[in-house]
């Protein structure tokens, strides 16, 4: 009788606890997906084209920000209330998980990259409604004014953004003169989250070395030879493709500059630096993405010689990223 009385007044927080779960393995199974998709394997069993997946894509999520509008005046509400909230969302977004991942099927693999960026615009939903519902478990029964309730309403707008961000993706797909703008716009905004999460004094759950590193900062290098001949083409294709890359380099290091700078044998000192220039280095690469997205936009010489002012600004980053990974290998060994 104890542990059912519990059960009933924790209900909403258990569905909260199941729809992360629930969650959790959706960008798991999405991340295999990008895998599938970026090898040129992601093929349709049938004739169905982008356009018959469309409207079903749109709808679902659309109801996802209804979901989200639940979510967040569940955490205020009962917790019967709460519980619904979250077992919506997690059903809801499984269903638009399932239409994004065969509206990108049905491109076929001669795309592989245009199939990654709505696989990714997909996959930002569902980390972003992972957030959320972890901040209305948190704010579930307090007060108005607490922290954890503007944490919630911090969450939710992340949330609006990336499912605006998946319809605009959706909208763009099949217009071949403005999906690597909009891939390039998505991505910005994706290493813009990132970074926030970063800047976060969350710990993470593991440590890695310096010499991993390091090893990150070669996928920031490529990355910004490719943006920067991307900028210089102006072609949509090598833009889809920087955009696909630049988010995988940018989330790549800035895991493990977290995860090295946490490392228990780190002096303070030497971690504070490696934050900081984790950090640097993001910020000049989102300035040289937003530099080739103005020369997209004004394809002019001036505008082109600036990417290779930006990209130095990367480049001398990544250099100091690095004699710090070396400044903790002497801590360390």
């Amino acid at each position: 009788m104890v542990m059912s009385a519990l059960q009933a007044g924790n209900k909403g927080t258990q569905a909260c606890i199941t729809a992360a779960s629930s969650v959790s393995g959706i960008i798991a199974d999405l991340d295999t997906t990008i895998m599938f998709a970026s090898a040129g394997t992601l093929n349709p069993d049938n004739d169905e084209s982008f356009a018959d997946h469309r409207e079903s894509i749109l709808k679902t999520a659309k109801a996802l920000v209804e979901d989200t509008k639940l979510l967040v005046s569940g955490a205020a509400s009962s917790q019967d209330r709460l519980a619904q909230a979250a077992q919506s969302s997690a059903k809801t977004i499984t269903l638009l998980t399932d239409v994004v991942k065969l509206g990108a099927t049905s491109m076929g693999s001669e795309d592989p990259e245009t199939q990654v960026v709505l696989i990714n615009a997909v996959r930002d939903v569902a980390k972003a409604l992972a957030e959320l519902i972890s901040a209305t478990k948190c704010a579930a029964g307090k007060p108005a004014d607490d922290p954890s309730m503007y944490q919630l309403k911090s969450a939710a707008k992340v949330m609006v953004t990336n499912v605006t961000s998946l319809l605009k993706t959706v909208k763009a797909v099949e217009d071949e003169a403005t999906r690597g703008t909009r891939a390039l716009e998505a991505t910005i905004e994706c290493i813009k989250q990132e970074l926030t999460v970063f800047h976060s004094k969350d710990v993470p759950e593991k440590t890695t070395t310096p010499e991993e590193f390091i090893h990150m900062t070669k996928g920031i290098t490529t990355a910004t030879a490719k943006a920067v001949a991307a900028g210089n083409s102006t072609q949509q294709e090598q833009v889809i493709a920087t955009a696909n890359l630049s988010r995988k380099a940018i989330s790549d290091m800035l895991t493990a500059c977290k995860q090295a700078a946490c490392h228990p044998d780190v002096s303070e000192e030497v971690r504070a630096k490696a934050l900081y220039y984790g950090s640097e280095c993001t910020t000049a690469y989102i300035t040289l993405l937003d530099q080739v997205l103005q020369v997209l936009q004004k394809p002019t010489a001036e505008q082109k010689q600036q990417l290779a002012v930006h990209s130095k600004c990367v480049s001398g980053c990544v250099t100091e990223i690095i004699q710090t990974a070396e400044a903790m290998k002497a801590l360390m060994y």
